[in-house]
């Protein structure tokens, strides 16, 4: 972008917005960038940063494109008995009628009730794009009925090629509740969108995605596990040679999180929120409980789970030689850079979970109430659809052991 200004002869004072209309004009032109306006937008949001940092920059804040796209309309713009439906639904999700036989047995909570609130904004906001007038959007049940639905998830469909997505996944299972729990459409209009739902979503083929299963096939290798286990303890170590202090840091947190998921393979947000004394319960022999109470867990039911000694002995090292690097002196969280959002730079966590399931069938085949209760899974069900067949080398090889002994006599 200055080497384009430069030879435009354009002042450093003189620059804005028109120019960088133009630059991005002779991106798209010449083909210089796969994505002209992806380009324009880092270049802009750039320039602004030389500005707030730079005081010998020139002052000129240039215009940032906007990702979002404008699809959600202001709710105050829609019908008042939609509105006040809206309210009543979301109202009954946080206050379920215990006598209800249809209602939730356990209140959502207020992070899901808001999520619910946007989804179903968004999707009404959707139907008047598509064509509806706003006016007869006067209820959920003119959002859910099956024509109108079909109409709201195509215009979503239209935007991914066709292709379903978790969010149209999500907003279709959103509408079958809907429709079932609180409009309660008639049985034919009701199977239409749980159909939408199961297309969408893929629910005819529960379990483990192809792609997971090819990732965990690795840990049939003995080697492998050994070398799994063995990680905290070596990044922890690498950490004394680091170049930097920041390297040996991010090296230490690192070791300690994969620590952590190994004994106890909890989920993203729990791990970033680890807080050094609330979390973290200290018994008097030395022991150290990690607690995750039920208004943090994504289920609301309670972790607690003793660490593993060399984890105890790594955090206690970190957290002593941390600041003021990593964070100032005092800080109480374990991964205080990443509080309460990404909790450490690893990559699909989940797979943790995937991977602790598999190795404890194989060791105790059939133990799936063990596995559910170590991942906090709500059913058992659930636990079976995942992980039904990782122990099953396993059990062929006792089947072998007994085959053998009986032959033996």
């Amino acid at each position: 972008f200055i080497h384009f200004l430069s030879r435009l002869g354009v002042d450093p004072e003189d620059v804005s917005d028109a120019f960088g209309d133009a630059y991005l004009k002779a991106v798209a032109m010449n083909e210089i960038r796969r994505s002209p306006e992806k380009s324009w937008t880092v270049t802009a949001r750039t320039w602004n940063l030389a500005v707030r940092r730079i005081p010998e920059w020139p002052r000129k804040l240039l215009t940032v494109p906007s990702r979002d796209r404008t699809i959600r309309i202001d709710i105050k713009e829609f019908p008042s008995p939609f509105r006040e439906d809206l309210d009543c639904y979301l109202h009954d999700l946080g206050h379920p009628d215990p006598l209800d036989e249809t209602a939730r047995l356990k209140p959502l909570r207020p992070a899901s009730i808001a999520q619910y609130r946007t989804m179903l904004l968004r999707f009404a906001s959707e139907l008047v794009h598509a064509g509806i007038d706003i006016k007869e959007i006067n209820s959920l049940e003119a959002v859910v009925r099956p024509q109108n639905a079909e109409r709201g998830l195509r215009r979503m469909l239209d935007r991914t090629a066709n292709k379903p997505t978790p969010g149209t996944a999500d907003m279709a299972c959103l509408l079958a509740s809907v429709g079932r729990n609180h409009v309660k459409l008639g049985d034919s209009d009701q199977k239409v969108l749980d159909r939408y739902a199961i297309r969408l979503s893929g629910k005819s083929s529960p379990g483990l995605t192809a792609k997971n299963r090819e990732r965990l096939r690795p840990f049939d290798d003995p080697d492998t596990v050994r070398r799994f286990l063995l990680l905290p303890e070596q990044l922890f170590a690498r950490a004394e040679t680091a170049k930097t202090k920041g390297q040996a840091i991010r090296l230490r947190e690192e070791a300690i999180a994969i620590g952590i998921l190994q004994a106890l393979p909890i989920r993203r947000r729990n791990l970033g929120n680890i807080h050094l004394e609330a979390s973290l319960q200290r018994m008097g022999d030395g022991r150290v409980f990690l607690v995750c109470h039920e208004g943090t867990v994504k289920n609301s039911r309670a972790i607690e789970f003793e660490l593993p000694p060399g984890v105890v002995a790594m955090i206690a090292a970190h957290v002593a030689t941390r600041a003021p690097e990593a964070c100032p002196a005092g800080t109480l969280w374990l991964f205080p850079r990443r509080n309460g959002s990404d909790a450490i730079g690893l990559s699909n966590l989940h797979l943790f979970r995937h991977i602790a399931a598999k190795l404890l069938l194989e060791a105790r085949p059939g133990q799936y109430e063990v596995v559910r209760r170590l991942l906090v899974l709500s059913g058992l069900s659930q636990t079976l659809n995942y992980y039904a067949g990782f122990e099953a080398g396993t059990a062929t090889r006792l089947l072998g052991e007994v085959l053998d002994k009986a032959r033996r006599g």
